[in-house]
Protein backbone atom coordinates (compact mmCIF):
# COMPACT_ATOMS: atom_id res chain seq x y z
CA UNK A 1 0.00 0.00 0.00
CA UNK A 2 2.80 2.37 0.71
CA UNK A 3 4.47 1.96 -2.77
CA UNK A 4 0.90 2.73 -4.51
CA UNK A 5 0.88 6.13 -2.82
CA UNK A 6 4.27 6.94 -3.49
CA UNK A 7 3.36 5.98 -7.03
CA UNK A 8 0.35 8.29 -6.80
CA UNK A 9 2.44 10.89 -5.78
CA UNK A 10 4.73 10.52 -8.59
CA UNK A 11 2.58 10.22 -10.82
CA UNK A 12 1.07 13.23 -9.93
CA UNK A 13 3.95 14.81 -10.12
CA UNK A 14 5.00 13.70 -13.48
CA UNK A 15 1.54 14.70 -14.92
CA UNK A 16 2.10 17.71 -13.53
CA UNK A 17 5.41 18.53 -15.66
CA UNK A 18 4.17 16.84 -18.86
CA UNK A 19 0.96 19.18 -18.96
CA UNK A 20 3.20 22.27 -18.06
CA UNK A 21 5.64 21.24 -21.19
CA UNK A 22 2.66 20.24 -23.25
CA UNK A 23 1.12 23.95 -22.69
CA UNK A 24 4.42 25.08 -23.67
CA UNK A 25 4.32 23.10 -27.03
CA UNK A 26 0.68 24.43 -27.92
CA UNK A 27 1.51 28.22 -27.02
CA UNK A 28 4.87 27.72 -28.98
CA UNK A 29 3.01 26.37 -32.16
CA UNK A 30 -0.22 28.40 -31.63
CA UNK A 31 -1.48 24.93 -31.86
CA UNK A 32 -5.78 24.36 -30.31
CA UNK A 33 -5.63 21.11 -29.21
CA UNK A 34 -2.26 18.48 -27.71
CA UNK A 35 -1.63 15.48 -26.14
CA UNK A 36 1.51 13.33 -24.55
CA UNK A 37 1.50 9.78 -23.51
CA UNK A 38 4.97 8.28 -21.90
CA UNK A 39 4.66 4.75 -21.79
CA UNK A 40 7.26 2.13 -20.02
CA UNK A 41 8.48 0.17 -23.16
CA UNK A 42 8.57 -2.87 -20.65
CA UNK A 43 5.53 -3.25 -18.91
CA UNK A 44 3.73 -0.98 -20.91
CA UNK A 45 2.05 1.18 -18.34
CA UNK A 46 1.55 4.65 -18.15
CA UNK A 47 4.37 6.90 -16.65
CA UNK A 48 3.07 10.26 -17.68
CA UNK A 49 0.09 11.60 -19.75
CA UNK A 50 -1.47 15.04 -20.45
CA UNK A 51 -4.11 16.21 -22.85
CA UNK A 52 -5.40 20.10 -23.86
CA UNK A 53 -7.51 21.74 -25.89
CA UNK A 54 -8.31 24.96 -26.03
CA UNK A 55 -11.48 26.67 -25.26
CA UNK A 56 -13.49 29.85 -24.76
CA UNK A 57 -12.67 31.53 -21.03
CA UNK A 58 -14.27 34.28 -20.20
CA UNK A 59 -11.07 36.50 -21.06
CA UNK A 60 -10.29 35.03 -23.74
CA UNK A 61 -8.82 31.67 -25.04
CA UNK A 62 -7.93 29.81 -21.80
CA UNK A 63 -6.50 25.83 -21.91
CA UNK A 64 -7.90 23.32 -19.58
CA UNK A 65 -7.86 19.43 -19.62
CA UNK A 66 -9.65 17.37 -22.45
CA UNK A 67 -12.89 15.33 -21.71
CA UNK A 68 -12.43 11.50 -21.00
CA UNK A 69 -14.73 9.37 -20.56
CA UNK A 70 -14.58 7.75 -17.42
CA UNK A 71 -11.48 8.28 -15.77
CA UNK A 72 -9.89 12.02 -15.98
CA UNK A 73 -5.98 12.07 -16.86
CA UNK A 74 -5.32 13.42 -12.98
CA UNK A 75 -6.43 10.10 -11.88
CA UNK A 76 -4.25 7.81 -13.80
CA UNK A 77 -1.01 6.91 -11.94
CA UNK A 78 1.75 4.65 -12.92
CA UNK A 79 0.71 1.01 -13.04
CA UNK A 80 -2.50 1.41 -14.22
CA UNK A 81 -3.61 0.34 -17.58
CA UNK A 82 -4.02 1.33 -20.86
CA UNK A 83 -7.88 1.13 -21.51
CA UNK A 84 -8.05 4.03 -18.91
CA UNK A 85 -7.48 6.08 -22.07
CA UNK A 86 -8.61 4.77 -24.93
CA UNK A 87 -11.75 6.17 -25.17
CA UNK A 88 -10.03 9.85 -25.48
CA UNK A 89 -12.60 12.09 -27.91
CA UNK A 90 -10.32 14.12 -28.55
CA UNK A 91 -7.52 12.65 -29.98
CA UNK A 92 -6.93 11.91 -33.77
CA UNK A 93 -3.17 11.03 -34.46
CA UNK A 94 -3.38 11.04 -38.47
CA UNK A 95 -3.08 7.45 -39.93
CA UNK A 96 0.25 8.88 -41.92
CA UNK A 97 2.23 9.48 -39.03
CA UNK A 98 4.07 6.25 -39.46
CA UNK A 99 3.59 6.44 -43.44
CA UNK A 100 7.40 7.60 -44.20
CA UNK A 101 8.71 4.78 -41.26
CA UNK A 102 6.80 2.02 -43.56
CA UNK A 103 7.91 3.47 -46.64
CA UNK A 104 11.55 3.47 -45.09
CA UNK A 105 11.20 -0.40 -43.93
CA UNK A 106 9.81 -1.10 -47.63
CA UNK A 107 12.72 0.41 -49.58
CA UNK A 108 14.97 -1.66 -47.48
CA UNK A 109 13.56 -4.65 -47.29
CA UNK A 110 12.83 -4.69 -51.08
CA UNK A 111 16.93 -3.62 -51.86
CA UNK A 112 17.26 -0.38 -51.20
CA UNK A 113 20.28 0.94 -49.33
CA UNK A 114 20.42 3.85 -46.70
CA UNK A 115 23.21 5.19 -49.06
CA UNK A 116 21.25 5.18 -51.71
CA UNK A 117 21.00 8.56 -53.85
CA UNK A 118 17.52 9.59 -55.48
CA UNK A 119 16.86 12.37 -57.64
CA UNK A 120 14.84 15.31 -56.64
CA UNK A 121 14.54 18.04 -58.99
CA UNK A 122 17.95 19.91 -59.57
CA UNK A 123 19.26 17.62 -57.06
CA UNK A 124 20.24 14.56 -55.33
CA UNK A 125 20.36 12.78 -51.46
CA UNK A 126 20.22 9.69 -50.14
CA UNK A 127 17.32 7.79 -48.56
CA UNK A 128 18.47 8.86 -45.15
CA UNK A 129 19.17 12.16 -46.00
CA UNK A 130 15.02 12.20 -47.59
CA UNK A 131 13.84 11.03 -43.93
CA UNK A 132 16.36 13.00 -41.81
CA UNK A 133 15.34 16.46 -44.01
CA UNK A 134 11.41 15.42 -43.23
CA UNK A 135 11.16 15.10 -46.74
CA UNK A 136 8.88 12.67 -46.44
CA UNK A 137 6.60 12.61 -49.35
CA UNK A 138 9.23 12.42 -52.02
CA UNK A 139 10.37 9.17 -50.02
CA UNK A 140 7.23 7.91 -50.05
CA UNK A 141 7.64 8.42 -53.74
CA UNK A 142 10.58 6.26 -54.02
CA UNK A 143 9.10 3.73 -52.12
CA UNK A 144 6.25 3.62 -54.87
CA UNK A 145 8.39 3.21 -57.71
CA UNK A 146 10.82 1.04 -56.34
CA UNK A 147 8.91 -1.25 -54.41
CA UNK A 148 6.51 -4.15 -56.03
CA UNK A 149 3.23 -2.89 -56.25
CA UNK A 150 4.29 0.45 -55.45
CA UNK A 151 1.07 1.74 -52.77
CA UNK A 152 -0.23 -1.18 -52.83
CA UNK A 153 2.40 -2.90 -50.83
CA UNK A 154 2.53 -0.03 -48.50
CA UNK A 155 -0.98 0.24 -47.84
CA UNK A 156 -0.60 -3.53 -47.08
CA UNK A 157 2.11 -2.92 -44.76
CA UNK A 158 0.46 -0.05 -42.80
CA UNK A 159 -2.85 -2.61 -42.94
CA UNK A 160 -0.80 -5.10 -41.19
CA UNK A 161 0.51 -2.87 -38.63
CA UNK A 162 -2.43 -1.57 -37.58
CA UNK A 163 -4.69 -4.84 -38.12
CA UNK A 164 -2.49 -5.73 -34.58
CA UNK A 165 -3.77 -2.67 -33.12
CA UNK A 166 -6.91 -1.32 -33.75
CA UNK A 167 -10.19 -1.86 -32.52
CA UNK A 168 -12.10 -0.79 -35.25
CA UNK A 169 -10.10 -2.94 -38.17
CA UNK A 170 -10.47 -1.59 -41.84
CA UNK A 171 -11.36 -4.63 -44.30
CA UNK A 172 -10.05 -2.70 -47.50
CA UNK A 173 -7.32 -0.33 -48.78
CA UNK A 174 -9.60 2.02 -49.66
CA UNK A 175 -11.16 2.28 -46.05
CA UNK A 176 -7.50 2.56 -44.83
CA UNK A 177 -6.53 5.71 -47.21
CA UNK A 178 -8.99 7.83 -45.52
CA UNK A 179 -8.63 6.47 -41.75
CA UNK A 180 -7.54 8.18 -38.82
CA UNK A 181 -6.49 6.54 -35.93
CA UNK A 182 -8.39 7.86 -32.61
CA UNK A 183 -5.95 6.19 -29.94
CA UNK A 184 -2.66 7.42 -29.90
CA UNK A 185 -1.42 4.58 -27.65
CA UNK A 186 -1.78 1.97 -30.49
CA UNK A 187 0.91 4.37 -32.18
CA UNK A 188 3.03 4.16 -28.91
CA UNK A 189 2.61 0.60 -28.32
CA UNK A 190 4.27 0.18 -32.01
CA UNK A 191 6.94 2.76 -31.06
CA UNK A 192 7.56 0.63 -27.60
CA UNK A 193 7.74 -2.44 -29.53
CA UNK A 194 10.33 -1.17 -32.11
CA UNK A 195 12.67 0.48 -28.65
CA UNK A 196 12.83 -2.91 -27.71
CA UNK A 197 13.16 -5.24 -31.34
CA UNK A 198 9.91 -7.34 -30.27
CA UNK A 199 7.72 -8.94 -32.63
CA UNK A 200 8.39 -6.44 -35.65
CA UNK A 201 8.91 -8.82 -38.04
CA UNK A 202 5.75 -9.88 -38.13
CA UNK A 203 4.15 -6.77 -38.89
CA UNK A 204 4.77 -6.70 -42.44
CA UNK A 205 5.12 -8.99 -45.02
CA UNK A 206 6.75 -12.03 -43.68
CA UNK A 207 5.78 -14.51 -46.33
CA UNK A 208 7.11 -12.53 -49.08
CA UNK A 209 10.45 -13.05 -50.71
CA UNK A 210 12.62 -10.15 -49.64
CA UNK A 211 16.01 -9.11 -50.20
CA UNK A 212 16.95 -8.08 -46.68
CA UNK A 213 15.58 -9.59 -43.68
CA UNK A 214 13.46 -7.82 -41.86
CA UNK A 215 15.29 -8.28 -38.92
CA UNK A 216 18.20 -6.21 -40.19
CA UNK A 217 16.13 -3.76 -41.68
CA UNK A 218 14.88 -3.12 -38.03
CA UNK A 219 18.15 -2.68 -36.79
CA UNK A 220 19.04 0.26 -39.71
CA UNK A 221 15.88 1.97 -38.69
CA UNK A 222 16.71 2.01 -35.19
CA UNK A 223 20.10 3.28 -36.16
CA UNK A 224 18.73 6.20 -38.26
CA UNK A 225 15.90 7.43 -35.59
CA UNK A 226 18.81 7.65 -33.28
CA UNK A 227 20.35 10.06 -35.59
CA UNK A 228 17.26 11.75 -36.24
CA UNK A 229 16.03 12.19 -32.64
CA UNK A 230 19.55 14.10 -31.65
CA UNK A 231 19.15 16.04 -34.63
CA UNK A 232 15.69 17.12 -33.30
CA UNK A 233 16.89 17.94 -29.43
CA UNK A 234 19.82 19.80 -30.76
CA UNK A 235 17.32 22.28 -33.11
CA UNK A 236 15.28 22.98 -30.04
CA UNK A 237 16.53 24.96 -26.84
CA UNK A 238 17.19 22.98 -23.40
CA UNK A 239 19.79 21.01 -21.60
CA UNK A 240 18.71 17.67 -21.95
CA UNK A 241 21.32 15.01 -21.45
CA UNK A 242 19.10 11.94 -22.43
CA UNK A 243 19.74 10.93 -25.96
CA UNK A 244 16.67 10.34 -27.74
CA UNK A 245 15.74 8.11 -30.99
CA UNK A 246 12.59 9.76 -32.66
CA UNK A 247 11.31 11.75 -35.58
CA UNK A 248 8.92 14.82 -36.13
CA UNK A 249 5.87 14.57 -38.70
CA UNK A 250 3.94 17.31 -39.97
CA UNK A 251 1.27 17.40 -42.13
CA UNK A 252 -0.01 20.01 -44.98
CA UNK A 253 -3.77 21.75 -43.64
CA UNK A 254 -6.14 19.49 -44.67
CA UNK A 255 -9.77 20.27 -45.71
CA UNK A 256 -11.12 21.23 -42.49
CA UNK A 257 -8.16 23.65 -42.30
CA UNK A 258 -6.24 21.48 -40.13
CA UNK A 259 -2.31 20.87 -39.19
CA UNK A 260 -1.44 18.07 -37.35
CA UNK A 261 2.50 18.38 -35.58
CA UNK A 262 4.00 15.07 -33.85
CA UNK A 263 6.61 13.85 -32.60
CA UNK A 264 7.24 9.66 -31.81
CA UNK A 265 9.99 8.35 -29.80
CA UNK A 266 11.94 6.57 -27.11
CA UNK A 267 14.43 7.22 -24.87
CA UNK A 268 17.65 6.93 -23.15
CA UNK A 269 18.76 5.96 -27.09
CA UNK A 270 21.00 3.00 -26.00
CA UNK A 271 18.73 1.19 -23.78
CA UNK A 272 14.84 2.36 -24.05
CA UNK A 273 12.92 2.84 -20.65
CA UNK A 274 10.41 4.72 -22.32
CA UNK A 275 8.51 6.03 -25.11
CA UNK A 276 6.83 8.98 -26.04
CA UNK A 277 4.26 10.59 -28.76
CA UNK A 278 3.90 14.39 -28.58
CA UNK A 279 0.72 15.31 -30.90
CA UNK A 280 -0.39 19.29 -31.34
CA UNK A 281 -3.35 20.12 -33.82
CA UNK A 282 -3.60 23.52 -35.06
CA UNK A 283 -7.25 23.74 -36.36
CA UNK A 284 -8.76 27.11 -38.46
CA UNK A 285 -6.04 27.77 -40.45
CA UNK A 286 -6.72 30.57 -43.06
CA UNK A 287 -7.42 29.08 -46.99
CA UNK A 288 -3.99 30.64 -48.00
CA UNK A 289 -2.21 27.96 -46.09
CA UNK A 290 -3.81 25.06 -47.56
CA UNK A 291 -1.17 22.62 -48.98
CA UNK A 292 1.67 24.55 -47.34
CA UNK A 293 4.16 22.31 -45.45
CA UNK A 294 6.17 23.57 -42.62
CA UNK A 295 8.69 20.71 -41.38
CA UNK A 296 9.99 23.12 -39.06
CA UNK A 297 6.73 22.92 -36.93
CA UNK A 298 7.87 19.33 -35.60
CA UNK A 299 10.49 21.40 -33.35
CA UNK A 300 7.77 22.04 -31.27
CA UNK A 301 7.03 18.63 -30.59
CA UNK A 302 10.45 17.58 -30.15
CA UNK A 303 10.23 20.65 -27.73
CA UNK A 304 7.94 18.96 -25.22
CA UNK A 305 10.05 15.98 -25.46
CA UNK A 306 13.22 17.83 -24.55
CA UNK A 307 11.99 19.30 -21.83
CA UNK A 308 10.60 15.58 -20.44
CA UNK A 309 13.61 13.25 -20.86
CA UNK A 310 15.99 13.76 -17.89
CA UNK A 311 12.60 14.45 -15.33
CA UNK A 312 11.17 11.02 -16.68
CA UNK A 313 14.59 9.22 -16.27
CA UNK A 314 14.96 11.03 -12.72
CA UNK A 315 11.81 9.62 -11.24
Amino acid sequence: MGNRVMDRERASKANMRVNLALLGGLSAADAERGQVIVMDVHDRMVAGIASLKKRHGESGFVFRSARVKEVNFTSIVMGDTLEYVYDNEDSVIPLGVMLPVVSYLALLEYGARPSDTVTLDDRTATVDDLFLQQQYWPLIETAVDFIPDGMETLNAMLYRLYFLLMPEKPHTTEQLKDLSIKFPLQVLNWISDLAVGKGLASVFLPDSDHPVEPRESIVMLQQLLQRSGAQAMNEVEGDAQTPVCGFSYVTVPDEQHCRDIAFCGYFPADNPKYSIIVWLRQENLPDELKGEYKPELGDCAASVCKQLVDYMMSI
